[in-house]
């Protein structure tokens, strides 16, 4: 995870540097990837570039774009589990990925930069790697076996948990021992409220202290593979919708400027 963060802040740094080119006239002393995390960040360059929108250039539109996308996977990093935060970055991709046979020039810059492939990479490291390799600084457990033989075969599957749930479990043991020795209330009710920012995390949390960990990610894993196949199918589904339509207009409008054309 700290891996990831450095390559992505990394991107941000490009990012900001390439805007401050771009836009050399407009004051951006104060644009630096520490800034960047902060949580108006996104609302102070539109407030910056809002009354220059209609003239910047598709660049520095692309750009503003790109830095709202990679703080949000910043946030991602730090909340999603390691299979559903791989599976967002691969929704980036496709995102970016031309149909076949199209001409489509616009990327995003970071994409094609080193920081990038690490991001990639390294997420889908947290996840599987290939079979007979180790991930730096990790070892192969013979507890994060799953029983998808034939899904999982020619990967050793990782499945990371994100540190903070182990953290939480060790406070919420450590209430529990006190409640035990120091009680307070005699009706017994000691709850322990645990606040979440949002519905998933809430949700990730209850699963992750009703079933433990290793369930939780295997579960996560089986519906990846699940969501990969179909999306795979329908995103060969819409290229090929995509491709018929853009050879009918061709057709029809070859068939009205000559009615030669047979």
């Amino acid at each position: 995870m700290q891996k990831i963060q450095n390559a992505l802040l990394e991107c941000i740094e490009v990012c900001l540097q390439e805007l401050k080119r771009s836009n050399p006239t407009l004051d951006m002393e104060d644009w630096t990837p520490d800034a960047a995390l902060h949580r108006n960040f996104d609302v102070t360059v539109r407030r910056l570039l809002d009354p220059i929108w209609h003239r910047v250039s598709w660049k520095t539109r692309t750009i503003v774009n790109d830095l709202s996308l990679l703080r949000r996977i910043l946030h991602y990093l730090l909340t999603y589990d390691a299979v559903g935060f791989h599976e967002f970055l691969e929704t980036v991709l496709s995102s970016n990925t031309p149909a076949p046979g199209s001409s489509r020039q616009n990327h995003s810059p970071w994409l094609f930069l080193d920081a990038a492939h690490t991001v990639f990479a390294t997420a889908k490291e947290r996840v599987y790697v290939k079979e007979g390799m180790k991930r730096e600084g990790t070892a192969m457990e013979d507890s994060q076996e799953t029983n998808m033989e034939d899904v999982t075969k020619g990967m050793d599957v990782v499945l990371e948990e994100l540190p903070k749930w182990e953290t939480l479990k060790d406070t919420l043991e450590e209430i529990e021992n006190e409640i035990v020795l120091n009680p307070v209330n005699d009706d017994g009710t000691n709850a322990v409220v645990v606040m979440c920012t949002d519905e998933r995390t809430c949700k990730q949390l209850r699963e992750y202290l009703q079933l433990g960990g290793d369930t939780v990610m295997k579960r996560r894993l089986q519906e990846y593979f699940t969501w990969k196949a179909n999306f795979q199918k329908s995103k060969t589904q819409l290229f090929e919708k995509k491709s018929e339509s853009v050879t009918e207009g061709i057709y029809s409008y070859l068939t009205y400027a000559d009615p030669r054309c047979g």
